[in-house]
């Protein structure tokens, strides 16, 4: 009889996390249970249907999402019950939030702090406006949200004393061990490689005469701090006027400046566009979370073979793709604002020979070295452990 594993996401799904996590565990053999709000109704994994993985919908109430009072929530009450009903061998939480639901009902578990939980809220920003009366709001909601950060990295330290915890990067997992003296032995990395079922979406890469930069999601016009493109699009705008250049965006229905939205694109289409992309932007403002980072997007571009523009503080994606990748060096805005027009200046003087040279040189290294197959077993090895 197969093991039964429950995953438990607050997040929409598709996720394509948790698409490569189930695509494992169903290569491995396991059952695999899905609560999740799903965007579609069909009940599918890389696009394809398995009598393996079953999916139960379910959006999480207001308050669960944001930790207030968790344990006295209808999504709490909801996710236990169901738990009952399927009586799991593990159950897969998807950050510490679901953690924290999951933690008293006494089945084993592995938690996925997919993006480093505590950092992620530390950061981001409260978006009230200042001046008179919003000020007072501001003091009160900041005096409330600075006990709420704390509570999560209490909650994390606890989580991962009783239940094997994994993160996005091996710097993430060896910050974490070490601020809350935790071995290492229940601390496991899994990077946003791709799969090598996604290798097949991917196709030669296109010769043109004009340069294709891109970009993957929906925040592009985003203020918070780590995901900030500002000065790039502001730096990329002004460069391109007359250059027979353009910039595209895979996630937005809407242009916006000199970056042209194309709207979503599924799986397949998004890796059939990359083979015309020259160029994959993940030049975010620097900000020192980013060694945490291991974002889908830039191993995406990598392995279809289009060219990361990366700044140095994704170092973490830096010790994998020096040699291909095109970094910006940089620890504050100033210069990196003076170390990208550098850079985009090198790469729209460059000929179109050599920049395929180096696509491809890009697209071999990634399909050789960074791909999911190749760690997977941090996430058996994780299961295991709890069980």
């Amino acid at each position: 009889m197969k093991e039964r594993i429950v995953i438990v996401s607050l997040e929409r799904y598709p996720d394509i996390r948790i698409e490569r996590e189930i695509y494992t565990l169903i290569k491995y053999g396991y059952e695999v249970i899905l609560l999740s709000d799903i965007k579609d109704y069909e009940c599918v994994v890389f696009k394809r249907k398995t009598s393996s993985l079953r999916c139960i919908k379910f959006k999480p109430d207001t308050l669960t999402y944001n930790l207030i009072e968790p344990w006295f929530t209808k999504t709490v009450l909801k996710v236990e019950k169901t738990l009952k009903i399927l009586r799991p061998d593990i159950v897969l939480a998807i950050n510490p939030v679901a953690g924290s639901i999951i933690k008293n009902t006494g089945y084993p578990m592995v938690i996925d702090n997919r993006e480093y939980y505590y950092h992620k809220i530390r950061y981001t920003p409260l978006n009230i406006p200042s001046g008179g009366f919003c000020e007072r709001v501001k003091y009160f909601v900041g005096s409330i949200r600075r006990k709420w950060i704390y509570w999560v990295k209490k909650l994390e330290a606890q989580l991962a004393e009783e239940h094997p915890m994994i993160f996005p990067s091996q710097e993430a997992a060896m910050d974490f061990a070490h601020r809350f003296h935790i071995s290492l032995r229940h601390v496991y990395s899994l990077k946003n490689y791709p799969t090598l079922f996604e290798i097949q979406w991917t196709e030669e890469i296109k010769n043109k005469d004009w340069i294709l930069f891109g970009y993957i999601g929906q925040d592009i016009v985003t203020k918070t701090p780590y995901r900030n493109l500002s000065i790039t699009i502001e730096t990329l705008c002004n460069m391109i006027k007359k250059s027979r250049t353009k910039v595209i965006v895979a996630g937005l229905d809407y242009s916006y400046k000199c970056f042209k939205g194309i709207g979503y694109l599924s799986l397949d289409n998004l890796y059939r566009l990359l083979s015309f992309v020259d160029f994959g932007i993940a030049s975010w403002n620097p900000h020192k979370i980013h060694w945490y980072f291991s974002p889908n997007k830039v191993y995406q571009y990598a392995i279809a073979g289009t060219i990361p523009i990366i700044v140095s503080t994704l170092k973490s994606v830096l010790k994998d793709l020096k040699d291909v990748a095109m970094t910006i060096e940089a620890c504050t805005n100033d210069s990196f604002r003076r170390n990208l027009k550098l850079l985009l200046g090198r790469i729209l003087n460059m000929k179109m020979d050599e920049i395929i040279d180096r696509r491809e040189k890009t697209m071999y290294l990634s399909r050789n070295k960074f791909i999911w197959d190749n760690q997977e077993i941090n996430l058996l090895n994780s299961i295991k452990y709890a069980s």
